[in-house]
């Protein structure tokens, strides 16, 4: 009997044991827990916040500030890069600003959940810094123009009016009270306008205030208040916080200042305000609280040492975002300081996470030298640990216990007992000419997939790891490719379909039999003679589960569908998950030829693929999702899984000289059109409209416009789009 043989025999016995007993304690479902992305918090309704950073949109719950809970992830469906958001009525828009790549305007979003944004409509145009919404109504506001656009149709904006303003830098800060809308004209200067009819603005003029700069002002109460910076000579600038009476709505009339502080370069940061309590930060590195039981004469109250540019109040908590952090605090009155905070660390996006325990492993995103650990121990509060001295060429893999970092032909095993001092093992060396990909199929088994590029040749070489430090080399097979290995089984394929090994005893792998009809499979698990895959078959994504008592005739006994293409499939005890883009999905195996899927599909902003155990906490890469297995029952009893309509493939190549191909599938017949767009939004190009079959379609752009002139190099948007169907992907040209 081979080393592999008896490890994994006793090691198996005690896993079925734990994890037996774990499971059985465990309620079904799989509930999110917490997330590290962390962006400036908007609040959309009571404690429903929407963290933006840019590009990823977090909905959050703050009904308790010691534990926030992830509601859910906003998919713009457009690359579009938020830096201001709108909400009122059901209606949540979300502003781009000016940007020098990417879509300009705003999209619209149907949030009568307001905890479940639906992205209902966009618009491309400027970049537009602020806006106020009211009913149906949206006014933005970008350079020297205040513009109103009808939203009753959301997929398609209306132009009702538009007006010319003062230049101003930064937001508007718009606020209404009763049906005057103020916001800041220029420099110390209001603009006002009359929104009984809010499709039609009425242009009320403007109005001066005492001071130099208006930086920042919220409204309410019949009251309008405003950080106003004066010029104090040589010391610099004085800030002052300044109350208006609007009992004559045209006529502000100062009713109350106070300085705030004086020095050189004296700014007001933002001004919110919640209720009785206003809440104002300055470049002075303060938050000051004052209390509005008299709106017209604000009494000083608290003050943080923070140096913040966005504040927001919801119901329960009051979130201060700085540089680098978010800080929630429990949310109370001006007279009151509230009690020390719960600290956020804003989180790189990770393309991989693995480990098992509350100090897991992670790979940056946007760092290929840089691994890091990172802290799960609070799982609503994953936080970002120490660098690891590793400098890894390749994702790292583990496997109940064992950690391997490998790069190409090889790959080297490390003691991860203490993740943020690692100690080397063993190496494994693959064979010396040709590709070569390392893969840590089990705890006991790796596998290097070998290409001989001067014969296109394929072939798999296992290896015995039971030892970590001291590798074997073992059998070789004529294969292409492994998909996953678990319980001693490990499934291999090549262009002749999917085959089963008994992988008990590497050095003789014993071919059992063969997957019947595999389609494009991307990954295999086992378990209790069953054997799970995720593939593509025909168009669609599924979830397969075939019956293997007897081997060498695996039978389909379910299938389940998938949103979208899979990326990656684990299995923890009788729990599958399963990783795509930007959604992730759990199924419950117990019983083994019925399973049930754990609560929705899960959307979660996921550029990578990884898996890490906490006891029943899983973590999962992307933004650093943490996930306990309770809480949800089966889907299907009220919420059927929602079926992909149109997939539109990432275009190859890109970036493009000049030109590029572009896939999409549909699952039936359907009239659509694909165009590209510069970013601005101005059409270029009509590629293809019509009818289209269900199935796949290539297109190629070839970097000209409708008149076949080439066009210049940039940033181009591909959108596709008919009825009820609206995909949109970037495309950079290259000369």
């Amino acid at each position: 009997m081979s080393r592999l043989q008896m490890r994994s025999t006793l090691t198996g016995l005690l896993f079925v044991i734990a994890a037996t007993t774990a499971i059985a304690a465990e309620p079904p479902g799989a509930t999110i827990l917490g997330s590290g992305f962390v962006g400036a918090p908007f609040v959309i309704e009571g404690d429903v916040v929407i963290e933006s950073n840019t590009l990823y949109e977090t909905v959050r719950s703050y009904a308790d500030p010691q534990a926030p809970q992830v509601l859910g992830w906003v998919d713009h469906g457009a690359e579009s890069y938020w830096t201001n958001t709108v909400y009122a009525d059901g209606l949540l828009v979300g502003l781009t600003g000016a940007q020098p790549a990417g879509l300009q305007g705003f999209d619209v979003f149907d949030a009568t959940d307001p905890a479940m944004p639906i992205r209902v409509g966009s618009l491309s145009g400027m970049g537009y810094d602020s806006g106020w919404l009211r009913g149906h109504a949206l006014t933005v506001y970008a350079e020297a123009l205040a513009v109103t656009y009808d939203l009753t149709v959301p997929s398609t904006p209306a132009l009702t009016a538009f007006s010319l303003i003062g230049t101003h830098s930064g937001s508007r800060w718009p606020g209404a009270v009763g049906d005057v809308l103020y916001l800041i004209d220029h420099a110390a200067t209001l603009r006002m306008f009359n929104v009984a009819d809010p499709s039609h603005p009425v242009d009320l003029g403007v109005a001066a205030l005492a001071g130099d700069r208006i930086d920042a002002m919220a409204v309410g109460d019949g009251h309008l208040y405003a950080l106003v910076a004066m010029d104090v000579g040589n010391a610099g600038e004085r800030l002052d916080l300044v109350t208006y009476d609007l009992g004559t709505p045209a006529v502000p009339v100062e009713s109350n200042r106070r300085t705030l502080f004086t020095g050189v370069a004296a700014a007001g940061r933002t001004l919110v305000r919640s209720g009785d309590l206003l809440l104002a930060a300055g470049s002075d590195g303060q938050v000051r609280a004052f209390g509005l039981g008299d709106p017209a004469h604000p009494a000083v109250g608290w003050t943080l040492a923070h140096d913040s540019r966005h504040l927001a109040i919801s119901t329960s908590a009051i979130l201060v975002r700085t540089v680098d952090d978010l800080y929630v605090y429990g949310r109370t009155t001006a007279d009151v300081a509230p009690a020390p905070p719960i600290q956020r660390p804003t989180l790189p996006l990770l393309r991989n996470v693995v480990g098992q325990g509350p100090v897991q492993v992670a790979f940056r995103q946007s760092d290929p030298a840089g691994l890091v650990t990172v802290d799960v121990s609070d799982p609503y509060q994953p936080r970002l640990g120490d660098p690891i001295d590793i400098i890894p060429s390749g994702l790292p893999q583990f496997a109940d216990g064992r950690f391997l970092v490998a790069s190409g032909r090889t790959g080297r095993f490390f003691d991860v007992a203490d993740p943020a001092h690692p100690v080397g093992l063993g190496w494994l060396y693959g064979p010396q000419f040709g590709a070569a990909v390392c893969k840590l199929v089990t705890r006991d088994l790796a596998a290097f997939e070998h290409t001989d590029t001067t014969s296109t040749v394929f072939t798999v070489h296992l290896f015995d790891v039971s030892d970590p430090a001291l590798p074997v080399r073992a059998a070789v097979l004529s294969e292409r490719k492994v998909y996953g290995g678990d319980d001693g089984l490990m499934a291999c394929g090549n262009a002749a379909g999917v085959r089963l090994y008994d992988v008990s005893n590497p050095d003789l792998p014993q071919l059992l039999g063969s997957l019947p009809d595999p389609g494009a499979l991307v990954a295999v698990r086992f378990w209790r003679q069953h054997a799970f895959a995720v593939t593509t078959r025909s168009g669609a994504h599924t979830l397969d589960i075939y019956d293997l008592a007897a081997p060498s005739n695996p039978v389909l006994v379910a299938s389940r569908a998938l949103e979208s293409a899979p990326w990656r499939l684990d299995r923890h005890g009788d729990r599958l998950y399963i990783q795509g883009y930007m959604y992730f999905v759990a199924f419950a195996v117990t019983d083994l030829d019925d399973p049930q899927q754990l609560g929705p599909t899960h959307r979660i902003i996921s550029g990578g693929t990884g898996f890490a155990i906490n006891g029943n906490v899983t973590t999962i890469s992307g933004d650093l999702v943490t996930v306990r297995n309770d809480g949800l029952s089966a889907a299907g009893v009220d919420r059927p899984l929602p079926v992909a309509q149109v997939v539109l493939e990432p275009a190859f190549p890109n970036p493009c000289n000049p030109a590029t191909h572009l896939v999409f599938s549909l699952d039936r017949e359907r009239t659509l059109a694909m165009t590209v767009h510069d970013v601005r939004g101005r059409r270029v190009a009509e590629l293809a409209s019509g009818t289209f079959s269900a199935g796949p379609h290539e297109l190629t752009w070839a970097g000209v416009d409708d008149q076949g002139v080439p066009v210049s190099s940039g940033v181009y948007l591909v959108r596709l789009h008919g009825p009820g169907i609206e995909a949109v992907q970037t495309v950079t040209l290259v000369k």
